[in-house]
């Protein structure tokens, strides 16, 4: 995934006034605009904008300021001026973005595991957040991580930040109880989303009054599959007009990708089907082995007088076994090779016919190198295994008989 660019316009009051936000664009040109009109109505004293590009892989922002405009000019060490920002959040609402969801996700998983509730779920839930917070150590572990990290990356200290991000949380969580208190979030059932949607789609809070409410629609499910199934029924009641069906349905998609994220969530979630998967494995092995038997064993029979000339010049049985055991982990080798390239190939097509009919899935074939191991292992193991069982066919036979025997 690339890195995601967003644009802070920055306003500053007075001859020695700090700076404090002012709005955060999408593009380039909207926040030089809008710090152009800040100056241009003299709403401020001087502007400035800060380019923040968020890198997936690290997690953290690099800041690069495009633009400044003033009346009157203060002079700051530029070390200080295009440092990042004490803190990754602003305000409460700034707790509720993509990135600082992802942040919680990857900080506090054993918590939402144990749960088995997303981020947006326990951000919207004054009794999982009661629940957080009287871990005590959870919660303060994961506001100094944050803190540390956003540390590396500035002059200030990480008491200071520690504190700054405990009172961001603080307001946040309050809101939540206070919100739930005043019955701002109602539990409504599933035919209740679509006139729910309907009603808050004008409402400046849509976002955070709908999660609310879907994260109390979803506290009776026992499960992540339960969870899943509730989601994909509301679905069904989404309303047709554009803003509240976009409301249902971003707050559905947001919520699903959580739970897909999660490791403990999709195990789950796949459970079932991987639970499939092993039986056929072991099936698929058992009939490889009476496959493998039934060929050793007409083997054995059509080579029965070599086997008997062997052991009349004095052959014992069990070098005769070594022989066949060889060879049937050769032949077991070959066929195992075989077999894993002609699935592959299958596999290939039947996730490009996929591809095809459902371009959004972006399914890409990958197969571990312990996945070819393990198959070579069974297959030439099970292959292998087969003359053994012939062994006491072997050990008993007749050969003044079976020399008898005419061809």
């Amino acid at each position: 995934m690339g890195n995601q660019i967003h644009y802070e316009v920055f306003r500053r009051a007075g001859a020695k006034g700090a700076w404090t936000l002012h709005e955060v664009a999408s593009t380039r040109e909207l926040s030089i605009a809008m710090a152009q009109e800040l100056m241009a109505g003299e709403k401020a004293t001087g502007v400035k904008v800060v380019k923040e590009t968020y890198n997936d892989d690290t997690g953290d922002f690099m800041s690069l300021k495009i633009f400044e405009e003033g009346h009157n000019q203060v002079k700051i060490d530029p070390k200080a001026e295009d440092a990042p920002h004490a803190l990754p959040c602003f305000k409460p609402d700034d707790l509720y973005s993509y990135h600082a969801r992802c942040t919680m996700a990857r900080l506090l998983s054993d918590f939402l595991s144990r749960c088995k509730i997303t981020v947006t779920e326990l951000i919207h839930r004054a009794d999982m957040l009661e629940k957080l917070e009287a871990t005590g150590t959870l919660y303060q572990h994961a506001v100094q991580k944050v803190a540390v990290a956003q540390a590396a990356n500035t002059a200030i200290p990480v008491q200071h930040i520690v504190k700054s991000l405990n009172e961001l949380t603080t307001k946040a969580i309050n809101r939540v109880y206070r919100d739930q208190r005043s019955g701002a979030f109602p539990t409504p059932g599933a035919e209740h989303i679509a006139p729910l949607a309907i009603k808050l789609a004008a409402n400046p809070d849509s976002q955070y009054l709908f999660n609310g409410a879907l994260a109390r629609y979803l506290m009776e499910s026992k499960g992540w599959d339960d969870k899943v199934q509730l989601l994909l029924k509301l679905m069904e009641h989404a309303p047709a007009e554009d803003a509240p069906r976009k409301l249902l349905l971003s707050a559905i998609d947001a919520i699903v990708a959580e739970i897909l994220a999660g490791s403990a969530a999709l195990q789950d979630l796949m459970a079932q089907f991987t639970g499939i998967l092993r039986f056929l494995e072991l099936f698929v092995l058992l009939l490889a082995l009476l496959i493998a038997f039934n060929a050793s064993a007409i083997s054995v029979d059509e080579r029965a007088r070599d086997h008997a000339t062997m052991f009349a010049f004095g052959v014992r049985p069990f070098a005769v076994l070594r022989g066949l055991t060889v060879e049937a982990l050769l032949v077991g080798l070959l066929g195992t090779l075989v077999g894993i390239g002609l699935g592959v190939l299958a596999v290939r097509w039947i996730v490009s016919g996929a591809a095809t009919d459902m371009p959004d899935l972006g399914m890409i074939v990958s197969i571990a190198p312990s996945t070819i191991a393990t198959a070579i292992a069974l297959g030439v193991l099970a292959v292998g295994m087969a003359p053994l069982f012939t062994f006491r066919r072997l050990r008993r036979m007749d050969v003044p008989s079976t020399l008898r025997v005419m061809e």
